[in-house]
């Protein structure tokens, strides 16, 4: 795999736990458990966002690139059907919509602060210009959390430095 890849470049630099802390702290106390891999179900949000799909085609797409499915932490190609479709929908049903909106806000504001920095670090600016990495999120959320899991740990892709 060419680790030049865009999606490898900002797999590597993302902020996963911080990232996961940020979705655990929006699910409801009542509503239980994640009902898949927060790595992937991050990701996922993600990926609809930067390449603004749909439901069934972030799933597609998840199901068909190596490279995204690094990004949402598969360790090998893996050609099944990652999730339901109907994710988001049950995500922002068991979340409500103005905590699932919220939380997808400080997600993507944590995903916008790294492609900025890959960015630059890409073309040699100067480090110092790099503008912060996150916004007003709760830093504290995820720092008794589990470090996100890998979805698939029989895989056999690389392991990401932490």
């Amino acid at each position: 795999m060419d680790r030049n890849n865009r999606w490898i470049k900002l797999a590597d630099a993302l902020p996963w736990d911080e990232m996961a802390g940020i979705y655990r702290q929006s699910l409801s106390a009542d509503n239980g458990r994640p009902t898949i891999d927060v790595r992937l179900a991050v990701g996922a949000l993600i990926i609809k966002h930067k390449l603004g799909l749909s439901d069934r085609e972030v799933v597609s797409t998840i199901r068909e690139n190596v490279y995204i499915q690094y990004f949402v932490g598969y360790r090998s190609f893996d050609p099944d059907v990652p999730f339901d479709p109907s994710l988001f929908v049950a995500m922002r049903k068991r979340m409500g919509a103005k905590r699932f909106d919220e939380m997808n806000k400080q997600i993507i504001r944590l995903t916008k602060g790294r492609e900025k920095r890959i960015k630059k670090d890409s073309s040699g600016e100067d480090e110092d210009q790099t503008e912060p990495e996150s916004g007003p999120a709760d830093q504290s959320a995820s720092l008794d959390q589990e470090p996100v899991a890998d979805p698939h740990p029989s895989k056999d892709y690389p392991q990401r430095a932490t």
